[in-house]
């Protein structure tokens, strides 16, 4: 995140999928907010399918 601040990015965005409980509450922690989902982003071998979550996190200080 230094390096993004540094380089002039006002946010850093990611995607998380909905599975993954314990990877969207680390990014929660470190500030980033649910911007958005895509629904059925990926389909697994047993022919599920998962949502991805868009994840925010603004670096401007205004």
């Amino acid at each position: 995140m230094r390096a993004a601040r540094r380089m002039g990015f006002g946010q850093i965005e990611l995607g998380v999928f909905s599975c993954n409980g314990r990877a969207k509450r680390l990014y929660e922690k470190m500030d980033f907010v649910c911007c958005g989902t895509t629904p059925r982003a990926v389909r697994y071998k047993d022919g599920s399918y998962d949502d991805e979550i868009m994840m925010v996190k603004r670096l401007e200080t205004t």
